[in-house]
């Protein structure tokens, strides 16, 4: 007996000594995380101000390779007529100036820039800052948090797990703490600078500073307090920043994915480098070769100043598939368009996106950038901004009238009739029902209904309120099963029949940069951790699970649609410009979707007619042709048959199609009734031989590179011979 006590005891002694190591550790890190990080608090509101010109500044160079070698980048502050007195502080504020007005400027932090912490301990790292005046005799002291970022991150964290334990906090906008912890106070501590002085500030000295992986514009504004009184005005010259891409790799050629013989089409050529950032390196002749019924200039040029773009315009000779492929007159630089469906038809695909950011919420740049990135620089036809209805983070602040002035007119200064569309939009952003857009008709008065006001905090509510006005209501990546570890997507009323509004819900996001929705187990599952590396990648994997909605949560596509919702399917971005690394940290790991709109026109009216008859396709970027009709009805469809339904469609993919399918889904659930593929285009011509009850069917495509396109659905309802 004595024995097996002491076996006993040694037992327990090394389960008690495996129990401590494992669980001593981590609770001593989170013991030291209470104590040692600052809870995240106070920070003035950023004002909206009337910049001052005063001083000027500059920035050498003006540009760093994206995704390339750290590089020392200075910016000089040009002092302005009323000087700086001893006592008195320049200080650097990163991130981007939002401009509501010639006179009326707000600071804002840019959210995952990617250009990385400032830090002044160790001068042997990257983006280490040093700061010098131009006078011998001036002495200055740096006022800055090292590493603002990430430790600003830690404040908020420990605000948060204080906020779940039942702790009140004061209220604040983490947005303007973030911004102020990020500003860098320059203090002269003795001698003065006059009209014409300098200080510098070196980012990156040493080792140099480190670039964002995309192309992400920074900026750097200044506040200045001349006098040393604290009182601090806002300087109306800035210095911008450029990532730009590196040695030229290949020409993404954009052309229109349908055109009618005898028109023009207008063909954009950029010249990217191997990570996908348009370079501004090449400039020269472009050979132009078409094949097929388009007829194309033998050759264009680059111009050195239109930093890797060119366009010119073909026309279109008869009917068939065309593509037109460039390459450069030197240096083996080429690339091949889309494919451009020829045929006689008045109907047009327009390509483009529903659904970016900008800084106004939490993308990092200024709306009108957003609409400029678009047109000009993505060749699409349409685009919407669509800022959220609060400032998240858990610290909820629904936009302010200066806000959404901004958010409506800069989306009617960049419509252009016949050229481009703009839609007037923004994101309500449920963490618990989930987040949809809110677009509002060309000419319907928008109206601004966030989450937080209680008439339109559930999503019955919302489509309540915007019942009988011309809107549409779309949610999206509604297969994200956390936010804050709480979202649980609700697709609200389904119909005019089951709720008021419930008819301005026509579409869903089926695909964006936060993943797929359409069914459990898709390919390209919603994530945001699955390519960070190593320890962190583990532990934030730890911590998250799996991020997309189980298999009976009713969230995904499919589930909507079985559960009778009638909705067009759509893709979107979701694009917040983010320069951050997938492999350090969270963030969107695909890349964006687009939605293509069949219509006449570039129009408003045009565009938003396509929308509401649910004449759309989406796709994980490429431009595929996708459409089918049943009965000789367009899909996106609503229509009955007595037994008879012919699908007709065609598939044209930028690449070879691996597998197309149409799915049907009735009572005995989904399944794919036809496939085909094995080229690059493939032809429907079917007859549904069981058809027997209410129906509906939609086209799914899978291209060898792995992009995804969708068509549909169209819903037949089954009514007998002689009711129809």
């Amino acid at each position: 007996m004595g024995k097996h006590k002491r076996v006993l005891r040694i037992a327990l002694i090394v389960a008690a000594a495996l129990a401590c190591a494992v669980l001593l550790p981590p609770l001593a890190l989170l013991a030291a995380f209470l104590v040692l990080v600052r809870t995240l608090a106070g920070g003035e509101a950023e004002p909206v101000r009337q910049p001052v010109s005063g001083g000027s500044c500059e920035v050498d160079p003006p540009s760093l390779t994206a995704g390339g070698a750290p590089s020392p980048v200075t910016v000089t502050y040009v002092v302005g007529e009323g000087g700086v007195a001893e006592g008195g502080s320049v200080r650097l504020c990163p991130g981007t100036v939002l401009r509501y007005g010639p006179s009326a400027w707000q600071l804002r932090l840019q959210w995952g820039s990617g250009w990385g912490n400032l830090q002044r301990r160790n001068p042997s790292k990257a983006n280490h800052l040093q700061v010098r005046a131009s006078r011998d005799d001036v002495a200055l002291s740096v006022s800055m948090m090292e590493k603002a970022m990430d430790r600003t991150q830690l404040m908020w964290l420990k605000r948060k797990m204080l906020q779940k334990l039942g702790f009140e906090l004061p209220p604040l906008d983490p947005r303007d703490v973030f911004m102020a912890n990020h500003k860098v106070t320059v203090r002269l501590e003795r001698g003065s600078l006059v009209q014409g002085d300098s200080i510098e500030f070196e980012l990156g000295d040493g080792k140099g500073l480190r670039p964002p992986l995309v192309a992400v514009p920074t900026e750097f504004a200044f506040e200045v307090d001349g006098a040393g009184t604290g009182s601090f005005e806002l300087e109306r010259s800035t210095a911008l920043l450029e990532a730009v891409g590196g040695r030229p790799a290949r020409f993404d050629v954009v052309a229109p994915t349908l055109a009618a013989p005898g028109e023009d089409v207008r063909v954009l050529v950029r010249c990217l480098d191997e990570s996908g950032v348009i370079s501004p390196e090449y400039a020269g002749t472009l050979l132009v070769n078409a094949h097929g019924p388009v007829e194309a200039p033998p050759s264009a040029v680059m111009l050195e100043s239109s930093g890797g773009l060119a366009w010119f315009v073909g026309r279109v000779r008869g009917g068939g598939v065309a593509r037109v492929h460039v390459r450069s007159s030197v240096g083996g630089i080429e690339g091949a368009s889309n494919p451009i469906v020829c045929r006689a038809t008045r109907a047009r695909l327009l390509w483009g996106d529903l659904h970016t950011h900008s800084i106004i919420s939490d993308g990092t740049q200024e709306p009108r950038y957003m609409y400029h990135r678009a047109r000009d620089l993505l060749g699409w036809d349409f685009t919407g901004v669509a800022d959220h209805d609060n400032w998240s983070l858990g610290e909820e602040r629904a936009k302010t009238p200066e806000e959404l002035a901004l958010m409506i007119s800069a989306a009617d200064e960049a419509y252009a009739p016949g050229e481009f569309v703009t839609f007037r939009t923004y994101e309500w952003s449920h963490h618990v029902r989930g987040h949809r857009n809110v677009l509002f008709g060309p000419d319907e008065t928008p109206v601004f209904l966030p989450f937080t006001d209680p008439r339109s905090d559930t999503p019955a509510r919302l489509m309540s309120e915007l019942a009988g006005k011309d809107a549409l209501v779309i949610p999206h990546h509604p297969a994200w099963k956390t936010h804050f570890g709480e979202m649980r997507f609700d697709y609200g009323p389904r119909d005019e029949r089951s709720g008021p509004g419930g008819d301005l819900q026509r579409l869903v996001e089926v695909y964006s940069r936060h993943g797929n929705s359409e069914f459990h187990g898709c390919p390209r599952p919603v994530s945001h951790v699955g390519l960070v590396k190593g320890a962190r990648g583990k532990a934030f994997r730890a911590v998250l699970r799996k991020e997309y909605a189980g298999q009976k949560s009713g969230s995904y596509v499919r589930d909507a649609l079985a559960a009778g919702y009638r909705l067009g399917l759509t893709a979107g971005s979701d694009e917040h410009i983010s320069g951050s690394d997938p492999y350090r940290a969270p963030t969107q790991i695909y890349g964006g979707g687009t939605t293509g709109i069949f219509a006449p026109a570039r129009t408003r009216e045009a565009a938003w007619e396509g929308l509401r008859a649910r004449r759309v396709v989406a796709t994980t970027g490429n431009r595929m042709l996708l459409e089918f009709s049943i009965n000789g009805e367009p899909h996106g469809s609503e229509i009955d048959s007595d037994g008879s339904v012919h699908v007709a469609g065609h598939v044209v993919g930028t690449s070879p199609l691996e597998l197309v399918e149409l799915v049907k889904y009735d009572s005995n659930g989904y399944r794919e009734v036809w496939q085909g593929g094995g080229s690059t285009e493939v032809v429907i011509d079917w007859k549904d031989p069981s058809f027997r009850e209410n129906s509906f069917y939609y086209l799914r495509a899978v291209q060898d590179d792995g992009n995804l396109g969708w068509a549909g659905p169209t819903w037949v309802d089954y009514l007998p011979l002689g009711r129809i």
